[in-house]
Order: C-alpha cells, then structure tokens, then sequence
C-alpha cells in the first residue's frame, strides 16, 4: 500500500485519489497500470433515469443546460395545460389545482437536484449548494401567495429568489475541472 503524500493516510493500489483528504494519487503500481483506461474516459448517460436521476459522476454545461431547460420546458407545458383547463372548466383555480401543481414542481425538484450535483461535481465542489437551492426554493414556494402577489412577502420571495438565480447561474457558467477529479472522468474527455 502506498501513503497520500498530502495527508499521510494509507491508499488502497486500486485507488486514484486519497479516501481522506481527496488528493490525486500521481502514482500508480505497475500491475494497476491496465486497469486506468476503463475508468479515465466518460461514459455518456442512456437511460432518461441516468440523464435525470443519477448524482454521481460529472456533467458538463452544456448538458447541464440542456437537461435544465427540458425540465423547464415540461414543467411550462405542464402548467399552461393545467391552467388552460381550470379556467375552461371553473373559470378560476380551485385548490386542488393549485396544490397538484405544486406537487409537480416538487417532484421536479429531485431531477433539478441530481442535474446540480452532478454539474458541481464537474466543477469539484460537493453537493451543499444544491442542497441551498431546493431549500431556498422550497422557501419562496411557501412564502408566494398567488391570489395576492403583493404582499409582506414579496420582498423576501423576490431576494430569495435572487439568490438562487445567482447559484444557479455560477453552477451554469463556471468552467469545469480540466482532466478527472475525485468525482469521476472529464465528461468533456479533455
């Protein structure tokens, strides 16, 4: 077994970075040389749960774009047919309609979560600020009052909702770990 030359700790041969403090292993033995090209190239997602529903590995920007943008895309249809048919039908929005569209966007939350942890692994940070964003969202859902958009609420839905505009768009823009990182391989192959 070899040691971290950062912190110390033991290093399994099969290991690329440090159990401990997450260093890159520079080093590896002889008989482990075989097996890196396995694991050094990015294997694109296939299935739509490992598009969607998957927080490991990395996922580049313009993946990351494009994924966000189908969910916000479903989402806008989702709500124009639900408000379509509630003013058809009732000629308003009764509760029911308001709180099955609420669960729609809590359950597109958890792809929106797994989409951010994985484009924060690209650019090596762990999952916190995804974690702030749902919170911070869930947050602003409970403080809006659709029948009275103004309200001593507003003020506070609207910051807060700057807030995640403002992660949302460091996640977005900020570039990517060039090579692998302790989260996987470069998803760009660079």
């Amino acid at each position: 077994m070899a040691t971290c030359k950062k912190c110390g700790s033991e290093i399994l041969n099969n290991a690329k970075f440090c159990n401990e403090c997450g260093e890159k292993v520079e080093f590896l033995s002889a008989e482990n040389e075989n097996n890196v090209s396995q694991n050094d190239v990015y294997v694109p997602d296939v299935t739509m749960q490992e598009m969607f529903l998957k927080t490991s590995g990395r996922l580049n920007r313009k993946r990351y774009f494009k994924r966000m943008m189908a969910l916000g895309l479903f989402q806008t249809i989702i709500t124009i047919i639900l408000s379509s048919l509630s003013l058809v039908m009732y000629g308003y929005f009764p509760d029911s309609v308001i709180i099955f569209m609420g669960i729609i966007v809590i359950l597109l939350m958890v792809p929106s979560y797994c989409l951010m942890v994985r484009r924060l692994h690209d650019i090596g940070k762990d999952n916190k600020l995804a974690i702030a964003v749902i919170a911070i969202g869930i947050v602003v859902n409970l403080l809006f009052d659709p029948e009275n958009a103004i309200n001593e609420n507003y003020l506070v839905a609207l910051i807060l909702s700057l807030v995640i505009f403002g992660i949302c768009f460091y996640i977005l823009l900020k570039d990517g770990t060039h090579g692998e990182n302790k989260y996987g391989s470069d998803p760009l192959n660079r």
